[in-house]
């Protein structure tokens, strides 16, 4: 199983798929996952940019007390592709349920407290510390120091909200800036992160805020790098939230896994 506590949902997949490549030079298996064509732009400047997403990081990571949400990544080198898809709920004071597909193999994730459980087929089992995903949606107001670059694209409508479009142009090293600030540490070799592969990485960052509530209801990144005898590799992350402190929203307690728990 993938060592998920290491990794940041925005990065996680980005990442682990880059330093594969890189740094220990991994193949990808083909698969099915298929991207989707880039809409019509409409960018423009927005002075009001860095305020909004400074408030929107801030709140929605002070205000979301608990949430529903779905995500997918998928990489691309040539014609081989690779993909992840995540679905769960969150209750920031009792715990979360996630459904997960990693490399096309499917996970279930609970935790109550303290206390997290991965599945094993009908079963679950207390999970080890390096198979603890990391929790979704507590990072955001890391990313505040690059508000100033963002730009402003069409509005949009997602789960009846309406929202307005930002896009952050990351180069590299902002992006690995951006990646150590959600506490993701790629590598402890300097030399490798300088290599000119990683230096030609260039990311795009979408963010969908509620103009009603100033909360983000979906981002996703775009990223391009040159890749070692494999031409380029094109990578696409994407997550959705919604229904933000639904009264609805109520994760059941530990005792529906008492009869299915594995005795250590």
């Amino acid at each position: 199983m993938p060592n998920l506590r290491k990794y940041p949902l925005l990065l996680y997949f980005l990442f682990t798929i880059m330093g594969a490549i890189i740094f220990s030079g991994c193949s990808l298996k083909s698969g099915p996952k298929s991207f989707d064509i880039p809409g019509k732009s409409y960018i423009r400047e927005a002075p009001e940019a860095s305020d909004v997403l400074a408030e929107a990081f801030e709140k929605t990571t002070r205000e979301s007390k608990k949430f529903y949400f779905s995500g997918w990544a998928g990489t691309k080198i040539q014609k081989r592709s690779n993909g992840y898809y995540v679905i769960g709920s969150m209750d920031k004071e009792k715990g979360y349920s996630i459904d997960a597909t990693i490399f096309g193999q499917p996970f279930r994730f609970y935790r109550w407290g303290n206390d997290v459980y991965v599945s094993e087929g009908e079963k679950w089992r207390k999970a080890s510390p390096s198979e603890i995903p990391l929790e979704p949606f507590t990072d955001f107001a890391k990313l505040k120091f690059l508000t100033g670059k963002a730009v402003r694209d069409h509005d949009d409508t997602l789960y009846g909200q309406k929202c307005s479009k930002y896009v952050i142009t990351l180069n590299a090293d902002e992006a690995i800036k951006a990646a150590r600030a959600m506490g993701v540490e790629l590598s402890q070799d300097d030399e490798a992160l300088s290599t000119p592969y990683l230096k030609q990485l260039r990311m795009k960052l979408f963010i969908w805020v509620g103009q009603n509530d100033n909360l983000i209801y979906k981002y996703m990144t775009q990223t391009n790098m040159p890749v070692p005898s494999a031409g380029s590799i094109f990578q696409e992350v994407s997550f959705k939230f919604w229904k933000y402190n639904h009264p609805g929203l109520n994760l059941p307690g530990p005792e529906k896994l008492q009869p299915y728990l594995i005795k250590e």
